[in-house]
C-alpha cells in the first residue's frame, strides 16, 4: 500500500496567507528573510521524502517552521498558524478551537513552550474531519 498523498501548500499560497493576515490584523508586508520561508517549506518536502508522517505532523511542521523561522516582516506567527490550518482544511480537516486558543498555541510555539511534536498532538486533539478529499495521482 502506498503512503497517502496530501495536498501541500505552495510558496505562493503561504505568501497570500501572510498578505491576508496583514490585511486583516495589520503590520508590514514583505519578507524579513525570504530564504527562511523557502527553508520552512523545504523542511516539509524533505521530511516527506525521508519519513512517514501523519497529516497532523505535516501541519505542525508547516506551522512550527514558519513561526520559528521569522521569514516575514510581520505576521510570522499568524501566518504559521493559518498555514497549518489551511493545509489541514485542504486535506479535509478543520480545527475546532477559539481564537484565544489559536493565539495561545502559536505563542507557545514561538516562545519554546511547546515543540513541533506537541504542536502536532494539539492539532490532532482539536481536529474534526469534514470531508474525504479527492486526490488524483
Amino acid at each position: 500500500m502506498s503512503p497517502p498523498t496530501y495536498s501541500l501548500l505552495s510558496k505562493a499560497e503561504v505568501v497570500l496567507i501572510n498578505r491576508d493576515q496583514i490585511n486583516q490584523h495589520g503590520g508590514s508586508l514583505g519578507f524579513q528573510n525570504e530564504g527562511m520561508i523557502d527553508s520552512a517549506l523545504g523542511a516539509v518536502e524533505n521530511a516527506l521524502v525521508y519519513q512517514e508522517m501523519t497529516l497532523f505532523e505535516i501541519a505542525a511542521k508547516y506551522g512550527y517552521k514558519l513561526i520559528k523561522n521569522h521569514g516575514f516582516s510581520d505576521g510570522s506567527k499568524r501566518t504559521g498558524m493559518a498555514s497549518a490550518l489551511t493545509f489541514l482544511e485542504k486535506n479535509g480537516w478543520l480545527i475546532r478551537a477559539d481564537t484565544r486558543s489559536l493565539v495561545d498555541i502559536a505563542l507557545d510555539v514561538a516562545n519554546d513552550r511547546i515543540d513541533e511534536i506537541g504542536f502536532g498532538q494539539w492539532l490532532k486533539e482539536h481536529a474534526e474531519e469534514v470531508f474525504a478529499p479527492f486526490i488524483f495521482e
